[in-house]
């Protein structure tokens, strides 16, 4: 599940929203009240928050439970949850006016915490009805007064959002030291805001090399053959192109470009990184055609809603920003590391022990600076690192 890598129907959904506001003021009139008697709260005009000892009821919305971003993440809730304090019903969405129904349903049958990628004022009006807490999960909020309506409420529990300008970058890097300086890009024609940041990482990674040169740049639609299309007309027009960058390898962009490589003659002969995680990227880097993917960002969902759980508790105030980043896999070492200590069965980047050092149900003391620093500070070498110390 890795979250390696936006879904495109949800990064279509993302697209027009980047941005949080800053900490929100909580009213001084609280009240600590049951899941099942906060219908009846509401009426009061009373914040709601949640006994410290109450398992959380959380409701997830999202596109899929069944693809590998998902899958990752609901297999760490089902290893973590019952132990910070929590436990996770779901909901399905094909579409953004689904959303508000998905949360009816779960605010209904007793949710205290919505988890939804897209912000919406009447999501949070609704989330206030309810009494209940409302996290946007892999976005932010750039609309002013959207953010502004946010920040006015109790129950905004906060945001999270990962780097793609440090993606890009650690990915140029890697393509750099490998040899790279004829370099190809691959974007979409029409930027959303992550491919946005990412390209001009690109373009400002290549500024700063005077010895690198941008060769070509292809922007492409969601059509697979648009990306193959590309990727031919640059091998035919610029025999110098010793490499490639992609802003994703999502939604069958990875397989266009490595299969055009193949067919052309180039694969593991012209460098290739992309960001967002597919699960053929472990052939490809085994292979020697991946140089470098930025993926592995997977846990913003859980220290979102560990987030969630200590502003429902009392914890501290809502409206935060959680930023983290992707890791870099580096080549079929990389691969097998990232398997090892990342993402696999039974596997998850941190313990239950850090886990619950940030999180209010085991740590009443807790800050969010604490939470916050745990996940800033993620990175593919502190995590090697930790499990290693504690064999």
């Amino acid at each position: 599940m890795k979250k390696i890598g936006a879904v495109l129907l949800a990064t279509l959904m993302l697209a027009s929203m980047a941005g949080c506001g800053s900490a929100g003021k909580k009213p001084e009139n609280t009240a600590s009240v049951s899941g099942a008697s906060k219908v009846e709260a509401a009426a009061s005009g009373e914040q709601v928050t949640v006994g410290g000892d109450e398992m959380i009821q959380v409701g997830f919305i999202t596109y899929s439970l069944t693809d590998s971003l998902n899958t990752t993440c609901l297999r760490a809730f089902d290893m973590f949850a019952e132990d910070l304090g929590f436990e996770v019903s779901t909901e399905l969405f094909a579409s953004v006016e689904d959303i508000d129904t998905c949360a009816q349903n779960l605010l209904q049958n007793g949710c205290q915490i919505i988890v939804s990628i897209v912000p919406s004022i009447p999501l949070l009006d609704l989330c206030e009805e309810y009494h209940a807490y409302l996290t946007i999960w892999g976005n932010t909020i750039s609309d002013p007064e959207m953010a502004e309506y946010f920040a006015k409420s109790p129950y905004y529990a906060g945001c999270d959002s990962v780097s793609d300008w440090n993606a890009a970058t650690n990915a140029m890097q890697t393509l750099y030291d490998n040899g790279c300086r004829n370099l190809g890009i691959i974007t979409q024609s029409t930027l959303q805001t992550n491919h946005s940041i990412r390209l001009n990482a690109i373009n400002d990674f290549v500024k700063n090399h005077e010895d690198m040169k941008i060769v070509a740049q292809v922007g492409c639609d969601s059509s697979t053959s648009d990306v193959s299309a590309g990727v031919q007309n640059m091998i035919a027009l610029y025999g110098e192109m010793d490499g490639l960058i992609a802003t994703t390898v999502g939604s069958g962009w990875g397989e266009a470009i490595i299969s055009t490589l193949e067919a052309e003659g180039k694969a593991g002969k012209v460098h290739f990184a992309g960001i967002d995680w597919v699960d053929a990227a472990a052939d490809w880097l085994e292979k020697g055609y991946l140089d470098d993917i930025e993926a592995g960002q997977f846990p913003d969902l859980m220290f979102n809603v560990i987030n969630a759980c200590n502003v429902a508790r009392g914890a501290y105030e809502g409206n935060r920003q959680l930023d983290g980043c992707f890791v870099s896999i580096k080549g079929a070492d990389g691969y097998a590391d990232y398997i090892k200590y990342f993402d696999s069965e039974g596997v998850y980047p941190y313990s239950l022990e850090q886990l619950q050092s940030v999180c209010y149900f085991n740590h009443p003391e807790v800050t969010y600076e604490e939470l916050y620093d745990l996940w800033a500070g993620y990175s593919f070498e502190g995590i090697v690192e930790y499990w290693d110390s504690q064999k």
